[in-house]
């Protein structure tokens, strides 16, 4: 009679935990539209990088489409080297925002979709990598958009948004984009001079990336490191091993070589106190210098050696 008695009193109590469990989960989802489990243990895993808080604000660039109204808010956007950060509102009159429908699976070659039916797409033309993130709040869907740029030929500081309910096959020809969100250089950068045998290529660095520009093909970076005020370091490269990111090479019709490198994370640049390439200390050029260089060289640039496409997308509901 005892076993009898424990096991009833095990099965009454498994039956309250079942029942506490989907009252729970029923009422996370009423709140929060995540069940519970999503709630507690993907929080954290989709918390923004910190880059997101410095974006500068727009506002003023927006478009409506049928009961849509998709609105540039904020951006960070270096033109040095085509690398972007932006973020969208999207609203829908009379629609709760935490049950719009978006792609989020990795796709290759184009951006997650969203909106009705998985209409809306944002694109640049020439993207080497973008990202999307998605918060959903009740009122409002942000729309955490970030991308890399590999061939400029056509690209034009431009953010494009295309509509396959509107255009059907042909929704991602530049020609139908719905609304083009143009993007002006927010972003603080520096250039410094390299020598070669007396020939002068430039250097740009970024928050985000350096770029070189040379009339010579580089293959000789054995070392690159920046120095900071406080005399700590940040090694680029070390014995030809690039030790942040990925590299890619990049040439113009004209001969102009470019090579990115990308960083993992933000740099802080204001308090860079020397550029170090292959042992020699590079000229930082003032600002009447390096527009005179800026205007001798081609900014648009062809892609001679690249990887791939990759996008991706991630969703954030509150």
């Amino acid at each position: 009679m005892r076993k009898d008695k424990k096991y009833k009193i095990l099965i009454i109590l498994f039956s309250m935990l079942v029942v506490i469990f989907v009252v729970a989960n029923v009422t996370t989802y009423a709140i929060t539209k995540k069940n519970l489990f999503n709630y507690f243990f993907l929080r954290e895993e989709n918390e923004l990088d910190e880059i997101w808080t410095r974006l500068q604000k727009d506002g003023e660039q927006s478009v409506v489409i049928d009961d849509y109204t998709i609105t540039l808010e904020e951006y960070l956007y270096d033109g040095a080297t085509y690398k972007g950060h932006a973020i969208f509102s999207v609203r829908k009159e009379g629609k709760d925002m935490r049950e719009e429908m978006v792609e989020e699976n990795v796709v290759y070659g184009i951006n997650s979709a969203f909106g009705e039916n998985g209409r809306f797409l944002f694109d640049v033309n020439g993207s080497m990598t973008s990202e999307n993130i998605y918060k959903k709040e009740k009122d409002v869907m942000y729309v955490y958009y970030k991308f890399d740029i590999s061939d400029v030929w056509g690209f034009n500081n431009n953010i494009l948004i295309y509509d396959y309910k509107t255009h059907g096959n042909d929704w991602k020809k530049e020609e139908n984009a719905m609304y083009k969100f143009i993007l002006k250089d927010n972003v603080g950068t520096e250039m410094y001079e390299i020598s070669d045998d007396g020939i002068k290529s430039h250097m740009y660095v970024s928050p985000f990336a350096i770029k070189i520009i040379n009339f010579n093909l580089v293959d000789n970076i054995e070392s690159l490191e920046l120095v900071f005020e406080d005399d700590s370091k940040e090694i680029i490269v070390d014995k030809n091993e690039i030790k942040i990111d990925k590299y890619y090479g990049k040439s113009s019709q004209n001969g102009i070589y470019a090579y990115y490198i990308l960083f993992e994370e933000e740099l802080d640049i204001e308090n860079i106190k020397e550029v170090n390439l292959n042992g020699s200390h590079l000229k930082r050029l003032s600002d009447t210098e390096r527009g005179k260089v800026e205007k001798s060289y081609d900014k648009i640039l062809e892609v001679i050696s690249f990887s791939g496409f990759i996008s991706k997308s991630k969703e954030i509901k509150y």
